[in-house]
């Protein structure tokens, strides 16, 4: 057991930093500064998420309230922590397979397959107690305040919040580990994260749709019968995970004796599960890790044909730029935090319509209002902004590079031409970003001159984002990391660009509801100043680019 929690606290360190910030915080304060700014802004960036959670839960209660059913919070609550719990399992346990955490070294230790096993249940188990106390810590903090329960249900709360992710983390390494071991999916990394990754939408769509029938109608009965009737929302979920239902129980009765019952029954149960994995698939596990990043080499014999479809020869440009792309698509963390929030943003759209009527309702009546319609060539601009630069290629085009970049720098290619290819690149999804916000437009018969303005607005905008990007991240690019992820998600370089976008869009809402002037004043004003900078911008890329790629060391 010891060994395990020895083990589980490298991962725990491994994953989130821990140590290094501590080390940074004693002898290199300006890291450690970045990794606190970096924490906020990710706070700040899922404050809309949170503050939708606490409105719609806010209004459920009221909702509740009337027909003196307000417990139910607690129920949906729990239900809702358990399902993104176990979503989000499936992807710390899929991606904890190509994590490469166990190395060589850990796998030749004198340990034992269960410590393995535990330890990296316990690694997954913090990732899951973060997430699923924050979905249900607000559900019930509603229902505690509003309430006015004591300080006994807040410890409580505190108590089964730390019960609540292990039985849906346990369910999840029973269906993922057979799968490794059986279908030998180890070998298939790139599908597997893919896949994983994608695993988010069920949970969003869940929630949109349960949010748009208790916000969308005001009848507190229709509720009631929604959440509570056979077949209803609590009724499935409690027939196939009974568990949320019975810890729903104790949490209610949190000052009896049978609900004390009821939160020790859960924990049992939970503690049995997870013995359960330990005993049947530590050996499975172990096993199904062993090899994981072997690569099994095939040798054709190209002829002649399949040899000249394989090298062909391109301009510098042109295979920069698919080297871009190719680098870019190869590998899942890039795909999915990049080129696919294009599509998925598009994807919530129309499932947010979809669910809720009302919504396009209110839409196409927002639209008859002229004061707006004037002004939606810049809104559309703005939102292919927001939608362009979300995608984070340019602000990341040195740092996905790695320590490879130093034999980038040695190969006879300009500078300008590398630099060309990264901003090209972006581009080309910037441009198919628009093209999509474009056919929205097109949907609700906005004027096509509308249209064309939006598309130009947004692209020289883009461009403007995406130098500021490239500019940031050839002055503090991030290349020692020893997973992509770090590249990515562990990097404030794309994030400033994110949050200037905001800046803008929040700047140019205040100011045209402020500003009583033409539409086409205003739509010359924002493609000059945007094209301005831009010229700005490429001379300061263009005079600087030699000496930027020379200082990165």
């Amino acid at each position: 057991m010891s060994k395990a929690l020895s083990l589980a606290k490298i991962y725990i360190s491994s994953t989130y930093g821990i140590k290094r910030f501590f080390r940074n915080l004693k002898y290199n304060k300006k890291d450690a500064l970045k990794s606190v700014g970096l924490f906020f802004l990710i706070l700040f960036s899922l404050s809309s998420f949170f503050g939708i959670m606490l409105y719609s839960y806010i209004r459920m209660y009221d909702f509740l309230e009337k027909i003196d059913q307000q417990g139910l919070i607690v129920t949906i609550s729990i239900i809702f922590a358990s399902f993104f719990t176990f979503i989000l399992g499936m992807i710390t346990v899929i991606t904890g397979y190509f994590m490469n955490q166990e190395g060589d070294i850990i796998l030749s230790l004198p340990l034992r397959k269960r410590d393995i096993l535990l330890a990296k249940y316990i690694n997954s188990y913090v990732t899951e107690l973060i997430a699923s106390a924050v979905v249900m810590g607000i559900g019930l903090g509603v229902y505690g305040v509003k309430s006015n329960e004591g300080i006994l249900f807040y410890f409580t709360l505190v108590v089964t919040s730390l019960l609540v992710p292990i039985i849906p983390l346990a369910l999840c390494y029973f269906i993922v580990i057979p799968l490794m071991k059986i279908g030998n999916l180890t070998k298939k990394k790139d599908l597997l994260m893919i896949l994983s990754g994608l695993l988010v939408l069920p949970f969003a769509i869940g929630y949109q749709y349960l949010i748009n029938k208790v916000l969308v109608n005001n009848n507190p009965q229709y509720l009631i019968e929604f959440l509570t009737k056979q077949n209803g929302l609590i009724d499935v979920f409690g027939r196939v995970y009974y568990p949320s239902i019975l810890l729903s129980k104790g949490i209610l009765g949190y000052d009896t004796s049978q609900g004390i019952l009821y939160i020790i029954a859960f924990f049992i149960l939970s503690l049995a599960l997870v013995y359960l994995l330990l005993i049947s698939m530590s050996k499975i596990y172990y096993s199904s890790i062993i090899g994981g990043n072997e690569i099994n080499k095939k040798y054709n014999k190209l002829n002649k044909n399949e040899n000249n479809k394989m090298f062909k020869s391109r301009g510098i440009i042109s295979t920069l730029l698919l080297r871009e792309i190719k680098l870019m698509n190869r590998e899942p963390i890039y795909l999915l935090n990049g080129p696919l929030v294009i599509f998925l943003l598009p994807v919530m759209m129309y499932f947010v319509l979809f669910f809720n009527r009302e919504s396009m309702k209110e839409i196409t009546v927002l639209l008859s209002n002229k004061d707006i319609v004037k002004h939606i060539g810049i809104y559309g601009g703005i939102i292919i902004l927001f939608l362009g630069i979300s995608t984070s290629i340019t602000s990341t085009c040195i740092s996905r590079e790695g320590k490879g970049f130093y034999f980038l720098k040695s190969l006879p290619i300009k500078a300008e031409q590398l630099i060309l290819a990264k901003l090209l690149h972006g581009a080309i999804f910037g441009g198919i970003g628009g093209i999509m916000v474009c056919s929205l437009m097109a949907y609700f018969k906005i004027p096509i001159i509308s249209i064309i303005i939006a598309f130009l607005i947004g692209n020289i905008l883009l461009f403007d984002f995406y130098i500021i990007g490239i500019i940031i991240d050839l002055k503090w690019p991030k290349l020692n990391w020893d997973s992509p992820q770090k590249a990515m998600k562990q990097n404030i370089n794309p994030v400033i660009p994110i949050l200037l976008s905001m800046g803008v869009m929040g700047v140019s809402f205040a100011v045209i509801s402020k500003i009583k002037v033409s539409s086409s004043v205003l739509e010359m004003v924002y493609m000059g100043i945007s094209g301005i900078i831009l010229i700005v911008l490429y001379i300061y890329l263009k005079r600087n680019i030699n000496d930027m790629i020379d200082n990165i060391v």
